[in-house]
């Protein structure tokens, strides 16, 4: 199992490269610049959200936690990336 320290790093880098994408195609025309904030404020609550989570872990259960953390998160981030990419 990954370290919580490894895990935020993780999260920080995966909403970086969405951040970088959103700001990409905001810059090529593709999005306006309000379709691009408000994927930006998507990118930045998911990222908190998950940020939060990882550090308010539930004692006693830490294998089931952290496994559901990832899945919700792998899900969430592919839903934004989808929507990004429109």
């Amino acid at each position: 199992m990954a370290s919580r320290r490894q895990l935020k790093k993780s999260i920080r880098t995966i909403s970086g490269e969405l951040i970088s994408n959103c700001i990409i195609l905001n810059k090529c025309g593709v999005h306006d610049r309000e379709k691009t904030n408000a994927l930006l404020k998507k990118v930045m609550a998911i990222h908190n959200e998950y940020i939060s989570r990882i550090s308010h872990t539930q004692k006693g259960n830490e294998k089931l936690f952290y496994k559901k953390l990832r899945q919700d998160y792998t899900q969430e981030v592919e839903a934004l990336a989808e929507e990004i990419n429109k």
